[in-house]
């Protein structure tokens, strides 16, 4: 979201996502004909992972494609590092690729995404991309998410995603610079995939652990977009839909039998949670997790299952009505005169038994994290761009230990 200053006040600006269509629903695999016959695409390669290359899904997709298909690209990495996209990026161009689907999570779709970067760029090495990087000043003001395009030929991006991350719905990417072993963050409008299929079926062979994780960073895109201090009305009715339906739904979505229309309900939750995102940024649950994430080798899911419970405790009093909005979103009650930090609690027990209930951890002491570290996270914390929008201002690193030690 942008504001600017007017003679009578301030204006907001609502970027709309490059997105031309979503298919949704089971077999919504089969519509992949029909956008290739729209963009006149002959030549199709395939952004995946070595574990959903071998799925049944992506066989299917094999077959849809039939000669179209001209490559795949299954050495993909978690964090996106460097090396895997430059190498991704070379067997596009050695098979005169005219269109890429991304087919997996988060990573598979990063990579495509920075396939792009680099096919626009025309960059051979990181020296290269290092003026691309989005500067962290950008990333921490009101003006983040303008609308800046790269120069050059993008590809037309077709992304199935097979987790509920929501990659597939921004135009931001990033990727691992592997000498500082840094992640950096590259946000332009046209790195956004053009398509998106949501097709439960292509998602029954994703991982249990996996799916569940990237369902509760989907409730945490939610909570987070909810009280961001960038809210705006088409993001806060989005992500209060979004949670209604994710908290719902996901305990389901894994039954046995599996239950489809749990897992579409999911995507949709996934959908609104992220859709309007690149006008809101995020806060500290999503930081802490940042760091969380590179210190200790956390999966991006699991993170926000160990940090957004303590995290809306700390914003509870500070988030005020929009605590008790989060609540009612939940199936809870909470009426308007009670205190914020009471019905916080409540919607953090709340999160704590859904995701225990999902066998998933809620403490750090469980992922192997080391207290003695927390001084140096809460640094860091202080440091990234998505506390300028978390609603509880922190002025010093000493104001998060016991945050951090709630969260151990």
């Amino acid at each position: 979201m942008t504001t600017q200053g007017s003679s009578n006040g301030t204006y907001a600006t609502y970027c709309v996502p490059p997105l031309e269509a979503v298919a949704f629903g089971p077999g919504a695999l089969e519509h992949i004909n029909s956008i290739l016959q729209s963009l006149d695409a002959q030549r199709v390669f395939v952004v995946t992972t070595r574990s959903v290359a071998r799925s049944r899904g992506l066989a299917r997709l094999q077959e849809i494609l039939g000669a179209k298909l001209c490559g795949i690209f299954s050495e993909t990495k978690p964090h996106v590092p460097e090396s895997a996209v430059f190498a991704a990026t070379r067997e596009v161009q050695r098979t005169a690729a005219d269109a890429l689907i991304s087919f997996g999570g988060g990573t598979a779709i990063d990579t495509a995404k920075d396939c792009n970067l680099l096919l626009a760029s025309g960059a051979s090495q990181w020296s290269d991309l290092a003026p691309l990087v989005t500067p962290r000043k950008r990333q921490s003001s009101a003006s983040a998410f303008e609308t800046v395009r790269l120069q050059g030929r993008i590809l037309p991006h077709i992304a199935i995603p097979t987790t509920l991350s929501g990659g597939e719905f921004t135009f931001s990417a990033s990727m691992k610079h592997e000498e500082s072993r840094s992640k950096q963050l590259f946000i332009y409008y046209n790195l956004a995939p053009r398509f998106v299929i949501l097709d439960p079926e292509v998602t029954l062979e994703t991982p249990r652990d996996l799916w569940l994780s990237s369902g509760v960073k989907a409730i945490d895109h939610c909570v987070e977009t909810l009280y961001s201090t960038d809210r705006q009305p088409v993001t806060e009715v989005m992500a209060e839909a979004g949670l209604t339906g994710l908290v719902a739904h996901l305990p389901q979505s894994v039954g046995d039998p599996v239950d489809l229309e749990s897992r579409r309900q999911c995507q949709t939750g996934g959908w609104l949670a992220i859709f309007g995102i690149m006008n809101v940024r995020l806060g500290l649950s999503h930081a802490i997790g940042h760091q969380v994430g590179a210190r200790w080798g956390v999966p991006h899911g699991i993170t926000s299952c160990l940090t957004m419970p303590a995290v809306i405790e700390f914003n509870a009093e500070a988030a005020g009505v929009r605590m008790h909005r989060i609540a009612r979103a939940m199936g809870l009650r909470a009426s308007s005169r009670e205190n914020p930090r009471l019905v916080g609690a409540r919607v953090a027990r709340r999160l704590r038994r859904l995701i225990s209930g999902l066998g998933l951890p809620t403490r750090l002491r469980e992922v192997g994290a080391d207290r003695r570290e927390f001084g140096a996270i809460a640094e860091h914390v202080l440091g990234d761009p998505l506390m300028a929008s978390n609603p509880r201002k922190v002025e010093q690193p000493d104001e998060m230990l016991p945050l951090l030690e709630a969260m151990w």
